[in-house]
């Protein structure tokens, strides 16, 4: 049909759902009849009055539409359903009289101007299936689909049009798009499985593990790992081994083993042709053998009786990651480790999980050489001498810095004459969640520690560190920066317990910075953690010269981060004495004769029974005191995790700490 030209056309706009508007009409003709008309409702009377439309869910409009039909004046186009309709009053403009066409359902491009399109391509893999966005670039105009992977794909793309604060969709037909494989994809294996070896009596052995790369173009892989008694012999699938792990039988003989993997990899083409391929990985041996004399219990341990037994179960943990989890060790001899040692643990996933009794026996450390044990997780370190004059490192264990990083060390000393380069035994900023439980160990007279002197976070026993220490005893010399302390120098983290109890020291810290301690240099600082769970110090004493630069105290250099503490983080500061001497270069120094500084105090700081001499060099108890929260206090400070909501009537306290806490003698 075609229109007759119009200089006036009159076009009308209606919107599912909406009120609707006439726009640009200067007549037309009968608009009650109208109402007769698919459901519209004439409402006024005047141009631009409203219309409600009921039996549309899509845009209607009526404008130039192509060069070859114009909207006339009494012609409008309605979208009812999936319908497109072009309507044209007769002379009388008699709704009912006038002619209607169907147009089926075309393909529609609005021409409202001002609006904006939008593109989504989907697809499905069936042709009435549910759609999933498309991969890659889905939402311009046009769309490459992926033939990497062998398939048959159903796609659409939803179009959106927003205009006037209103969107409207259409979609395409779906359109089928088929991708087929001419051959199976090469396996490409690039993790290979390694060698185990394993003393007699182990408990737990490693998995064999493989990783092959990702195949992408719709196949399946499949993995079946294999055993032979030989390595020419013949290779028999090992019943429920197909994954890309497989954990070998463990035996109580002399035995070794062969494994390998088979990788299979099929496609089912949508072409009807099945492809397929195949690999295998590397063959590796499992060997269980007599390593070491005993059996590796607690009864029978195994004995490290030189240094080529050392250097055995260096191997084995670096080398070929065997943890020794319940397995039991002792050394039974003097031992030197060799020139250019390497610790026992190369990585938080190579480490040592063992239990190590030292036998009460001597290791020494040669100059510049670095300690006995790398990376530790869930190890028991115990009765064991340690001796080195230059230990490039810490003492005992070389890395503290992750989640796993759980020891138990107990009865170690360090002899008189070693000097280290970081803190006696460990230190680091592992979790909270790894705890280092230290018990009974000695820093002996004539131990430096931190002999090139520029080390910060460094004591006698423990640098940073989370867990508990009992029972130590030093007479080290301490060297250091920032965070220095005579038994360990700082809180590492956040959360977890950081008790230290039944702790002397008796030798003498030189600091050239800030929060030094006669036990402990500094609590958890970081301002994102204003709760954390505090330092406690409980029947302690210190009787050597504390010195820093600023925030010194005879027992503890202070809480210099934690704002307010909850019950769930209280901090005990008890019992404990100091007789020795404390001083600072600062200018306004702050020294305390227990504690050095303090954050704050709130009623979850206990600190009680102190005791400091009074020649000490400190006029009070607490150097500092930045904020006493009382029950009176309201209002916060901070933002974010630095935030704190003083709430005086749960966590103020009305005492007087600054003068009633601590006593001097």
């Amino acid at each position: 049909m075609r229109g007759r030209e119009s200089s006036k056309a009159r076009r009308l706009i209606v919107f599912a759902g909406h009120t609707l508007q006439f726009a640009g009409i200067a007549e037309i003709p009968n608009r009650n009849a109208l109402s007769s008309f698919a459901g519209f409702q004439c409402i006024g009377q005047e141009d631009g009055d409203a219309l409600a439309a009921e039996a549309c869910d899509r845009l209607i409009f009526a404008e130039d539409r192509n060069a070859e039909h114009r909207a006339a004046a009494n012609e409008f186009l309605l979208l009812l359903g999936q319908r497109l309709f072009f309507y044209s009053f007769n002379g009388n403009g008699n709704c009912a009289a006038g002619r209607l066409r169907d147009y089926g359902s075309q393909h529609l491009v609005s021409r409202v101007a001002g609006g904006t399109y939008s593109y989504v391509w989907k697809y499905s893999t069936a042709e009435d299936g549910v759609l999933t966005n498309a991969t890659g670039t889905r939402t311009a105009q046009t769309y490459t689909p992926p033939v990497t992977a062998d398939s048959l794909r159903y796609y659409t793309c939803e179009v959106s049009y927003k205009v006037n604060g209103l969107t409207f969709k259409a979609s395409s037909e779906r359109v089928a798009v088929k991708v087929t494989a001419s051959q199976a994809a090469a396996l490409n294996i690039t993790k290979q499985p390694v060698d185990g070896e394993y003393p007699l009596g182990s408990t737990v052995v490693n998995p064999l593990t493989i990783t092959v790369a990702n195949v992408t173009d719709g196949g399946t892989v499949s993995y079946q790992w294999q055993r032979s008694e030989s390595l020419e012999g013949e290779f028999a699938d090992i019943s429920g081994a197909s994954s890309t792990s497989c954990t070998p039988e463990i035996f109580n003989e002399e035995k070794t083993l062969y494994y390998r993997c088979h990788v299979t990899y099929e496609l089912n083409s949508v072409s009807g042709t099945k492809y397929s391929a195949e690999a295998f990985s590397d063959v590796v041996s499992v060997r269980f053998s007599n390593l070491w004399e005993g059996l590796g219990t607690k009864a029978s341990p195994f004995l490290i009786k030189t240094a080529e037994d050392m250097n055995k179960l260096r191997e084995l943990v670096n080398d070929k990651g065997t943890k020794f989890a319940g397995i039991y060790f002792r050394m039974s001899a003097d031992l030197t480790l060799p020139e250019g040692w390497v610790p026992v643990g190369s990585s938080a996933a190579n480490c040592f999980s063992g239990n190590f009794d030292g036998g009460e026996n001597l290791l020494t450390i040669p100059e510049d050489g670095l300690p006995l044990f790398g990376y530790v997780a869930g190890a028991t370190i115990s009765n064991l001498d340690i001796y080195g004059t230059r230990i490039a490192g810490f003492g005992l264990v070389n890395f503290y810095n992750n989640a796993s990083s759980i020891v138990n060390i107990e009865n170690v000393t360090l002899k008189s004459g070693t000097q280290t380069l970081k803190s006696g035994l460990i230190g680091g900023d592992a979790s909270g969640m790894a705890t280092v439980t230290i018990k009974n160990c000695t820093a002996e007279e004539g131990v430096v520690i931190g002999y090139n002197k520029t080390q910060s976070g460094i004591a006698s026993f423990g640098g940073g560190l989370n867990g508990i220490v009992v029972n130590c005893v030093s007479y080290a010399t301490v060297y250091g920066v920032d965070k220095v302390g005579g038994i360990v120098a700082y809180k590492a983290q956040s959360m977890g317990e950081f008790v230290m109890q039944d702790c002397a020291f008796h030798g003498d810290i030189a600091a050239t910075g800030q929060y030094v301690g006669g036990i402990v240099g500094k609590g958890y600082s970081d301002a994102t953690a204003p709760n954390s769970p505090c330092v406690s110090i409980r029947n302690c004493y210190a009787t050597g010269n504390v010195a820093g630069t600023n925030y010194v105290g005879g027992i503890f250099g202070g809480e210099g981060g934690v704002i307010q503490a909850w019950a769930n983080g209280i901090g005990y500061i008890q019992n404990n004495y100091f007789s020795g001497k404390v001083s600072a270069t600062a200018a306004n120094a702050v020294i305390g004769g227990v504690i050095g500084n303090m954050r704050s105090l709130d009623c979850y700081n206990v600190i009680s029974n102190n005791y400091y001499a009074d020649t000490c060099g400190a006029g009070t108890g607490i150097g500092r005191i930045e904020l006493v929260i009382t029950p009176e206090m309201t209002g916060s400070e901070g933002t974010g995790w630095s935030a704190v909501s003083y709430n005086g009537p749960i966590f103020g306290r009305g005492d007087d700490p600054a003068g009633g806490l601590l006593l001097s003698v």
